[in-house]
């Protein structure tokens, strides 16, 4: 388990069936996940900061999934303002990924 932290956007690389931590520290409507290699599924959860934080599972339930296909990206829900996200991720082989906060603009 690694634990990074970033502004707006963070980019690293999973381990395998281990799950990363990255906590970004601006606000937004939403975070953006992109499985940049294409190695493997990226399995991922977003919380804010005191939220219940689950970690994901590869192949849970209730976790966003960025396909193995390069460049697939995965927004979260939009319309939560938050301060800072705390994003969690684990794949099954070392999958590179970037993780970046979505307009701290309210949208229209």
């Amino acid at each position: 388990m690694s634990i990074y932290g970033a502004n707006n956007v963070f980019v690293g690389t999973t381990g395998s069936a281990s799950v990363d931590t990255v906590v970004m520290s601006s606000p937004g409507y939403s975070v953006k996940v992109t499985n940049v290699s294409g190695t493997s599924p990226l399995f991922w959860t977003v919380d804010s900061p005191g939220g219940a934080c689950f970690a994901p599972t590869v192949g849970g339930h209730n976790a966003f999934c960025s396909a193995s296909v390069a460049g697939t990206a995965v927004n979260s829900r939009e319309g939560d303002f938050q301060f800072g996200a705390i994003v969690q991720l684990i794949s099954t082989a070392p999958t590179q990924y970037m993780v970046e906060v979505q307009s701290a603009r309210a949208t229209s």
